[in-house]
Order: structure tokens, then sequence, then C-alpha cells
């Protein structure tokens, strides 16, 4: 849990006092609560989290996510149109990079947060090569365009929860009952339902939400 928490903080900017909730917390991630451990049950936000992530990757959801993002993939390379002649691509590989990282997003996520920033995967990019900085802890002053692009990405990611609590109704869950076009899959519904409930406000939620979509 300290390698989470750290990364949390340092990494993606996980505000102090929703840190808390993770301190607090010394149950670890099993279904029994580790020996000594008090932490009320609906307070083990290590398990429950683990929980969530076990459900969504692995058996039916895991199927359901791994044909979301074959959907997106091939629709993303339909749009490259490499049929008929031959094209010269500076950099195939971040080319490609780019493409399999949108669809990915697009699958847990759904499609509203890269329709509505349509900069994302390219700023999510960026703020990839600012990550060894950022994990070392370096000051904002001393780096202040990686700690930019890291809060442009959360701004982004805030600006999609206010479109899709607006938008979202229950009706428009997939009929497996886990993708949707608003919040995307019922992991993240979770994470919306859940972590609120356990102190997180946005700037905490969009924390957790860049790790997963960093990780």
């Amino acid at each position: 849990m300290f390698l989470y928490r750290f990364t949390l903080k340092w990494m993606f900017g996980m505000p102090k006092n929703a840190l808390e909730t993770y301190n607090a917390d010394d149950s670890g991630p099993l279904a029994t609560p580790y020996s000594g451990s008090n932490v009320a049950p609906e307070a083990r936000i290590d398990y429950l989290l683990h929980q969530n992530f076990l459900r969504q990757w692995s058996g039916p959801n895991l199927t359901h996510t791994t044909k979301r993002f074959k959907r997106a993939l091939r629709s993303r390379i339909d749009l490259l149109d490499f049929t008929g002649i031959w094209k010269e691509v500076d950099d195939f590989y971040q080319m490609f990079a780019k493409v399999v990282s949108a669809s990915l997003i697009e699958s847990i996520f759904g499609p509203a947060l890269l329709r509505l920033n349509p900069g994302f995967v390219e700023n999510l990019w960026t703020y990839d090569d600012c990550v060894p900085w950022l994990v070392r802890g370096v000051p904002s002053f001393l780096i202040p365009g990686s700690y930019r692009i890291r809060d442009d990405l959360r701004h982004q990611i805030k600006g999609w929860y206010k479109y899709a609590r607006q938008e979202f109704h229950e009706s428009a869950i997939d009929p497996d009952g886990d993708g949707d076009p608003f919040w995307g899959s019922e992991f993240v519904r979770y994470l919306q339902n859940n972590l609120s409930e356990w102190g997180h406000d946005d700037d905490a939620l969009s924390a957790q939400d860049l790790g997963t979509i960093w990780g």
C-alpha cells in the first residue's frame, strides 16, 4: 500500500486529505484483514479497490472490455486509411501506440472522455515523459511544465465528470451490464459511486483516474 500511496501523491497529485484514507487502512488487500487491524469493513479501501480491479480484469467484465477495445481499435485503424497506396509515417511506433492508447482508454472510460478532450492522448504521452521527474519528488518550481501537463490532464478528466454526471442514466448501460457511453464501464461507475463516500472530491478522483489511465 505504501507504493500505491507514493505514486498517487507524487505521480498523480492526490491531495493530502484524500491520502489519509489510504494511510488509515492497514487491513491489506485480502478478504481477511491483516492481524491487528481494526479498520471497519466499509473503510477497507485497499481491499475494496483491489476487488474492483479484479472484477474488471477477469471473468465476464474482461470479456466485455476486450470486445470494446477491439471495436475501438478497429475503428481507429480504419480511419488511418492504409489501404491502396503507400504512406510515409515519421514514427510508426508513436502513431500506433497512440491509437492503441486511445482505444484502451475508450474501452474502460468510454468514448466521451476523448471526444470532449481531443488532445488528451497527446497530453498523456507528454506526461509520460515527465513521470521520471515527478516520481522523484522534484518540486514544481524546478519542473513547472511537468506539473502543468499533469494538472491539465486532471482538469480534462474533471470536465468529463461534469458531462457524464449530467448525461448518464441507467438505461444507457449496455445489455452486458458493464459498458456505457458516458462513464465507460462498471469499473469507473464503482469508483465514482464509492470513492466519494471515502472523502474523495473531484481533485482526488481525477488523480485516481489518471493513475488508472497512465498505468
